[in-house]
């Protein structure tokens, strides 16, 4: 697809290309990282998932591992949120019927989806999460819920950017407070993320 500013050069994968170009039979050099994203293990901590574009794949697997262990009968108790985003809900939304079924299945309490390119302004996952603003504090703020955020580096900025705010808006804390907040959930583990460029 072409860059925004530069439509004469093309945006190409960042593995896929290379391996579309290589030889049957070439050998490539690879290596797997492993996740640092976990479930926290008390059931009724409360959970909340951003994961737009191909972030959505660790969340996948969190759902399915919460599918295992309810059919167990060791469901979680907690709430946990899903934000989503794509361009268009029409061709981009590829786990659509996964993700409703997590719903209807109470997997998923809340399932938030942006779809950047369908309205009239362009809305992204970090300005459902900052709409939000009251319950994602109660969650993360109030109840000690996990935050986990995976995507584009840009995308995890704005969205930490915007779990600032809401610690500001919702939590009473000022800007000192609100960054110090930040740095104890990622200390402590509660805020993981997974981000690339």
């Amino acid at each position: 697809e072409p860059f925004r500013d530069a439509p004469h050069r093309t945006k190409l994968g960042v593995c896929s290309t290379q391996l579309e170009a290589a030889a049957a039979g070439r050998s490539v050099v690879a290596f797997v990282r492993r996740s640092s994203f976990r479930l926290p293990c008390d059931g009724a901590t409360p959970v909340v998932m951003v994961g737009p574009g191909t972030g959505i794949a660790p969340f996948r697997a969190f759902l399915q591992e919460m599918r295992v262990a309810a059919a167990e009968g060791r469901g979680r108790t907690g709430p946990t949120r899903l934000y989503f985003g794509c361009r268009h809900a029409r061709g981009d939304y590829l786990y659509e019927d996964e993700l409703a079924a997590a719903v209807e299945g109470k997997l998923l309490g809340t399932l938030r989806c942006a779809f950047s390119r369908d309205g009239a302004r362009k809305v992204y996952v970090q300005d459902l999460l900052r709409e939000d603003g009251r319950e994602v504090w109660s969650l993360l703020g109030c109840r000690g819920g996990h935050l986990y955020i995976c995507g584009g580096t840009a995308m995890g900025r704005e969205v930490v950017l915007a779990l600032q705010r809401t610690a500001v808006e919702h939590g009473k804390l000022s800007e000192a407070e609100a960054a110090a907040f930040v740095s104890r959930m990622e200390g402590e583990g509660r805020l993981v993320k997974e981000l690339w460029s």
